[in-house]
């Protein structure tokens, strides 16, 4: 496999699992003004929490130094526009 496809992977996963723990927290959608009703969530925090760092700690332990870089900068990235981005209000 390519590098760069390794990479995008890991950022993808990442992203997906920041996308939804900023879903389900409570504190962004009381910030936002919406009603803070029970989320229906795929895993518990703790899980999405060591799914979205696991892909670091692997790049890490293999030797990826410029991956882990990329993957780093990316998620960072990814993170605050992931941040910035309002949630919505649930039906």
């Amino acid at each position: 496999m390519s590098l760069f496809i390794i990479s995008i992977i890991c950022c993808a996963l990442t992203t997906v699992c920041i996308g939804l723990l900023a879903k389900q927290n409570a504190r962004r959608r009381r910030a936002h003004k919406l009603p803070n009703t029970e989320v229906k969530t795929l895993a518990p925090n703790s899980l999405l929490l060591i799914i979205a760092l696991a892909p670091g700690a692997v790049l890490a332990v293999t030797g990826q130094g410029a991956l882990l870089v990329i993957w780093l900068s990316a998620v960072t990235l990814l993170g605050w526009l992931v941040a910035i981005t309002p949630p919505k209000a649930q039906p």
